[in-house]
């Protein structure tokens, strides 16, 4: 049993949080215990979900849609299970065979739809260790935090029978025991599972608002528990320093701020002439007050619905309360933030600049990508920050290194020229790193396989107006596969070989070269009015790109065999080491020449912020529409010298008139 210092502390919190859900009319929402431990888990990435008994159950068999997955031929297994007579009759709402299983799953979108119609998939247990291989990032559904669970057709027995397979003359073991099966199944319903993290931070359901108070703290002290005493011999191996190796315990849901079981990265001051028992009495005290602070504050800013300080006589477009949006269909997206620890002040300024502006309402899921492991300050404060689900993504090193195949010498030469003629990062070799992964391999995380499409959030950066209308939506009914708010000349000396090296592509992929294209948008170079800045490089790119710092984007488009061979035709000829190519010039350029030109928008209404520029919507009557707070004084980039949007104008999909920008109802 836990002590009762922290069984109190769970009881508080879970009261808090059943507290607020209750005044949102909210029901049956599952309850995720937080763990932010000192070490890992695991030293290697796993796909074997763990399972931990409760003491009370969360689930039943005749709840629970289950998907079941068999060796070949499935009719060996299928009849037994579901024969009149048999104890697994109507437990399986699909049973599958493995064959049948991985020709569903070489498409992304019937994969997700299994998952998503599904409360468990089970597969059996001789299948599994092909699921990786097989699967990739799809194995993992964000929205639903499922892994496939290994089960057994039939109780281990060193005596089986044995048949023979008839392309073999080994011996297989293709018992089927429907109630060895039911008792497992039974076991997964009203149990909760985890997979062993690399990271330091685990997600445990433990039950449901609907279930009272006790048998949550109950569950709860079942699962700290099994996961802190080695008696248990929790496969996958004990939380390392058992409960001294957990920093911070907290419990949520997928729409709350955190309520706090244990904190202790609380102030506390330590003054030498103090003696022990009186030491312990105050860090007590001070750990009660830091608990009971951080939930009654969470509880508050909850029940507030804080939103900015806007002209709020302004009659909104859209619902504000979450009770008045279950009708939004949401696209499967994500928002996306590559970023480092210590940038947490400048993350959460973005997340809320988000927040407010459009995600309040709609609670699309965050995904963090760094290339070291997010500390779990960082995960407990972006989360906090959140509407919607967060994950943590750690970068592979071959996707973020330096490849091999760039010579080490002619790299640091190169980096010397380049600060010697002052080139804006010229001498930055993790710049570099951070390019070539937007550019080739962001889209490849596995935490991103299972989406559509991407809105990419930097630190830092800030919005001015409402959203008013969902832009995955708005582009996917228009067909759209980029979106970008700002366009502007690239800086020459940091991509002087770039457009030769993408000649000699298209010379050698002359199937890839799209008559409808926007090539005119980065290869004119006529002045556009009177106060145009144009590029005199001998170069043909007149140097417009996209500034990639805000972008949407279709998934799909940079999975693409024309997008995957550009990059590695790109990537091959080391220009992003050897000079300094940008993601935003390569992903413009790729944009510009393979896509139709109608299938890139200019979010023209939109306000924003990026250091050092700034556009936002020019009408007034748009401005109030939009409920924009645009800082005073500021000058929208949109129609300067060195904007490129009146050449998009121009040559890409053209410029639309205002009414377009109030939405009807079918895009919020």
């Amino acid at each position: 049993m836990l002590d009762s210092n922290i069984q109190a502390s769970a009881q508080k919190a879970v009261v808090s949080l059943k507290k607020h859900l209750e005044t949102q009319n909210l029901q049956h929402e599952p309850i995720y215990l937080i763990i932010d431990t000192e070490l890992p888990t695991c030293k290697r990435k796993e796909f074997t979900p763990r399972i931990i008994p409760l003491t009370n159950r969360i689930g039943k068999v005749s709840n629970s849609k289950i998907f079941l997955i068999t060796k070949d031929p499935v009719s060996l297994y299928r009849e037994p299970l579901v024969g009149k007579d048999s104890a697994t009759d109507n437990v399986f709402t699909t049973i599958i065979a493995f064959r049948k299983f991985k020709s569903i799953s070489h498409s992304r979108k019937s994969t997700a739809r299994v998952y998503h119609d599904n409360d468990f998939i089970l597969i059996d247990h001789r299948l599994h260790k092909f699921l990786p291989d097989l699967l990739h990032g799809t194995i993992f559904q964000k929205s639903s935090k499922k892994y496939p669970i290994m089960i057994q057709m039939a109780r281990p027995s060193a005596d089986a029978k044995l048949t023979q397979s008839k392309k073999s003359t080994k011996m297989k073991d293709e018992r089927v025991d429907p109630d060895y099966l039911l008792r497992q199944v039974k076991m997964i319903c009203r149990s909760t599972t985890f997979v062993p993290s690399t990271g330091k931070c685990l997600s445990i359901v433990v039950g449901f608002s609907d279930m009272s108070s006790e048998k949550l703290v109950q569950n709860i002290n079942s699962i700290l528990e099994y996961l802190t005493n080695a008696k248990f011999q929790p496969v996958g191996g004990v939380i390392s320093g058992g409960m001294a190796g957990i920093l911070d315990l907290h419990l949520k849901t997928a729409t709350t701020w955190l309520f706090y079981v244990i904190k202790q990265d609380f102030s506390f001051v330590h003054l030498p002439s103090l003696n022990s028992s009186r030491l312990k009495e105050l860090y007590s005290q001070s750990l009660e007050a830091s608990h009971y602070l951080d939930n009654n504050t969470n509880l508050i800013l909850q029940e507030a619905r804080l939103k900015p300080a806007t002209n709020s006589y302004v009659k909104p477009r859209f619902p504000l309360h979450s009770k008045q949006i279950s009708h939004i269909h949401l696209e499967n997206a994500t928002l996306l933030m590559l970023c480092r620890n210590w940038e947490l002040p400048e993350v959460l300024k973005s997340m809320r600049s988000m927040e407010d502006k459009f995600n309040r309402d709609y609670h699309y899921p965050w995904v963090f990508l760094n290339d070291v492991n997010f500390t779990g300050d960082f995960i407990s404060q972006t989360t906090n920050m959140a509407t919607g689900p967060t994950s943590y993504g750690l970068i592979p090193e071959n996707d973020w290194n330096t490849p091999d195949s760039i010579n080490k010498t002619r790299y640091a030469e190169c980096l010397k020229d380049y600060i010697k003629n002052d080139v804006i990062y010229g001498g930055s070799r993790s710049y570099r790193n951070m390019c070539r992964f937007n550019s080739g391999f962001f889209f490849r995380q596995d935490l991103l396989l299972s989406y559509d499409y991407y809105f990419r959030v930097e630190p830092g950066i800030e919005y001015f107006c409402d959203f008013q209308m969902d832009p995955f939506r708005l582009m996917k009914d228009n067909g759209k596969k980029y979106g970008f708010v700002i366009s502007l000349l690239e800086y020459p000396d940091t991509i002087p070989t770039l457009w030769d090296t993408v000649e000699d592509f298209l010379h050698e992929h002359p199937e890839y070269q799209n008559t409808d294209s926007a090539v005119d948008f980065i290869t004119t170079k006529e002045p556009i009015g009177p106060k145009t800045v144009v590029s005199t490089t001998d170069s043909p790119y007149n140097m417009c790109h996209f500034w990639s710092n805000f972008e949407i984007g279709d998934l799909n488009f940079f999975r693409s065999k024309e997008y995957l061979d550009y990059f590695n035709y790109l990537s091959q000829n080391g220009g992003f080491y050897y000079e300094r190519w940008g993601d935003a010039p390569v992903h413009s350029i790729a944009a510009s020449l393979l896509l139709n030109k109608d299938e890139i928008m200019h979010f023209e209404d939109i306000g924003y912020t990026h250091t050092p520029f700034f556009t936002f919507p020019d009408s007034l009557s748009m401005r109030s529409g939009k409920r924009c707070l645009v800082p005073e004084g500021e000058k929208n980039i949109d129609i300067l010298a060195h904007s490129c949007l009146p050449r998009w104008w121009r040559y890409g999909s053209g410029k639309r008139f205002m009414r377009e920008y109030f939405y009807e109802e079918e895009y919020i």
